[in-house]
């Protein structure tokens, strides 16, 4: 901390330095190049990650921490990005809100995280720039939370085992260098926001594969054009995962369901677009009207209609404070 340093520097990590160029970088300049041989490797080497974490089995929802006897477990509440960035972005987020202790539930965690989403819509004054906006994301947080039994039926391994999820386990933050001709990650990067989650979100297909945010991508295009991009991406990682698969080690045993089975399913099910969004607060909405929106979804209970009705006019009254303020300090607008 700042006070250890004899400068008054920090706070700040030091850590070991590695030799390495940033994956994505690398994958970025293979692809463009169409030197799939190498991009096959580098996906055989994170599916092999994948699978190892897939088998780190725990009994709750939250960090990990090494405890005095040396063993790993899961005893304190979830710290993921969305929360991070609720707190720091979202002025006037309630943080009181947040979880107090560790999850055993797969269906309450994923209730607390979509009404994490509907307090969010409340509070954030500059969430939506019209009427329409407003209501749409009324609806598609209403609808998501509705959605929650669809892909994970409570009677379903509600109660684990959880397994570690990074949403920021991807090549940005790998570092690979050649060894002897071939390319090997040899650094994996940026893992501070770690929890034990349910166990799907590790059966997902890694969301980084088309090297750009899934969520960012249909906010600009549309799901035709996503898919065109990630689906033969996915198809690749999925031969690379069965192969990693099929040079199983003596002493591990065979999964009775593989993990590219899994990963198939979850894309296929839209299961991986549902997790997506419940990670991911700030694309709840986009992701909800290109993926998983049904004609007709549209159509609430009357309660609810009235209820976004005030919420409407609640976002346009917080929209046109903010933009006051904002003129008044002559700051640029963001969404």
């Amino acid at each position: 901390m700042t006070k250890d340093s004899p400068s008054q520097l920090g706070p700040y990590i030091i850590m070991d330095y590695i030799e390495g160029t940033e994956l994505e970088t690398l994958l970025r300049q293979l692809q463009d190049d169409q030197k799939e041989a190498e991009v096959d490797l580098l996906y055989e080497q994170i599916a092999d990650y994948m699978l190892q974490i897939s088998r780190l089995h725990f009994s709750a929802i939250g960090p990990i921490n090494n405890d005095t006897s040396g063993a790993w477990t899961v005893t304190s509440r979830p710290l993921t990005t969305n929360m991070n960035n609720l707190a720091s972005v979202v002025a006037d987020y309630p943080v009181a809100n947040f979880p107090k202790t560790a999850f055993t539930s797969t269906q309450d965690f994923l209730h607390h995280r979509a009404d994490e989403n509907l307090v969010h819509l409340q509070v954030q004054r500059n969430i939506a720039h019209s009427r329409q906006d407003a209501e749409k994301c009324f609806i598609a947080r209403h609808r998501f939370k509705q959605l929650i039994e669809r892909f994970y039926p409570p009677s379903e391994a509600d109660n684990g085992p959880f397994i570690p999820y990074c949403h920021d386990f991807r090549p940005k933050n790998m570092l690979a260098r050649y060894e002897n001709g071939s390319l090997k990650i040899v650094a994996v990067l940026d893992f501070e926001f770690v929890n034990t989650m349910p166990a799907y979100f590790a059966y997902d297909p890694p969301w980084w594969l088309a090297i750009v945010s899934p969520g960012l991508m249909l906010k600009q295009f549309a799901m035709e054009d996503f898919e065109a991009l990630y689906v033969p991406r996915l198809e690749r990682f999925l031969q690379a995962m069965v192969k990693v698969e099929a040079k199983q080690v003596v002493g591990h045993q065979r999964e009775t369901v593989s993990l590219a089975s899994r990963i198939r399913d979850s894309w296929e099910s839209k299961r991986f677009w549902f997790n997506y969004g419940i990670r991911k607060g700030w694309s709840v909405d986009v992701v909800y009207w290109s993926a998983l929106h049904e004609p007709g979804d549209e159509k609430l209970s009357g309660d609810l209609e009235k209820e976004m009705s005030l919420i409407a006019e609640k976002k346009m009254e917080q929209l046109a404070a903010y933009e006051a303020e904002c003129d008044a300090r002559g700051i640029a607008q963001s969404g």
